[in-house]
């Protein structure tokens, strides 16, 4: 019988200090034009989040009483194209702010950081990292046997997609979606080529059925995985609020989850899970 070793992934570079700062090309203006402002940056840049900064506030009072200051971007070429594109504005002043550049993980980072530039803190954006017990990874290594034992090869030849998946609740040791149990649409959709997307919309639907929904979609499940998911997947994992995803193949093409990125390690998101790659070994 093959052995499987389980494994956390964690992010090299995941020794971030919150006392790093960036420094962010910012502009200054009368507070009479702030509505007009945040909806020309809204339109004109990407919004925060997206620049990887979504722990961070775009605006807040100047220094100067009927004044404000708004964060556009660390690049000096993003915020030339923002004051070449503004409509004219009497009294913009151009500036740079040190801010955090990472999120903060508890409510006294938060609150050093928001003396400083106002912050969006999630307190329950970290992930616990407490050791897996022997329970827990014996319950790990019968669920991989069992995905690859009923799935499809675990090969990264369509990616993370038309692969197994399923969905478990690790408190019960039962399976409570498959990718398997998904039902096809009449209208095709590539996006559901990717079996954790298929995994996830069982999940839906067994909740849409039932009068009185015990929890939100995935909390507290464990989701398990033949080949490392995309971004598209990944996120979808994140909004489904499961608490673990476990893979067996690393997808070095498109993989989310410590080949190509480490997706479930960024700070910024409103909800993060554990990642363990499952290596199986011959007898």
């Amino acid at each position: 019988m093959a052995a499987v070793t389980i494994t956390e992934v964690e992010d090299p570079a995941s020794g971030r200090s919150f006392e790093e700062k960036i420094a962010f090309h910012a502009i200054e203006f009368p507070a009479a034009h702030g509505s007009a402002v945040m909806k020309f940056l809204s339109a004109t840049t990407l919004t925060l989040k997206d620049m990887g900064y979504g722990h961070l506030k775009r605006m807040k009072k100047a220094e100067t009483a009927g004044r404000l200051l708004a964060l556009v971007a660390p690049d000096a070429s993003v915020l030339d194209a923002v004051i070449a594109a503004l409509p004219p504005m009497e009294e913009l002043v151009t500036s740079q702010v040190l801010v955090h550049k990472f999120a903060p993980s508890t409510k006294d980072e938060f609150a050093r950081g928001n003396a400083d530039w106002p912050m969006v803190f999630h307190p329950n954006a970290e992930v616990a990292t407490t050791v897996l017990d022997d329970a827990d990874e014996a319950q790990m290594q019968s669920m991989v046997a069992r995905l690859l034992d009923i799935g499809t090869p675990a090969t990264v030849a369509n990616g993370c997609g038309q692969q197994s998946c399923f969905v478990v609740n690790p408190a019960s040791g039962l399976v409570v979606a498959s990718a398997a149990d998904w039902t096809p649409s009449t209208v095709a959709n590539p996006l559901m080529q990717h079996a954790a997307m298929q995994a996830l919309e069982v999940v839906s639907t067994q909740d849409l059925a039932k009068s009185v929904a015990d929890s939100y979609l995935c909390t507290n499940y464990d989701v398990y995985m033949a080949v490392e998911p995309c971004v598209m997947c990944s996120m979808a994992l994140v909004h489904s609020r499961v608490r673990r995803v476990i893979y067996v193949t690393k997808n070095p093409r498109s993989g989310a989850l410590g080949s190509c990125h480490f997706l479930h390690t960024q700070r910024s998101l409103n909800h993060r899970y554990r990642v363990f790659h499952a290596t199986i070994t011959a007898p």
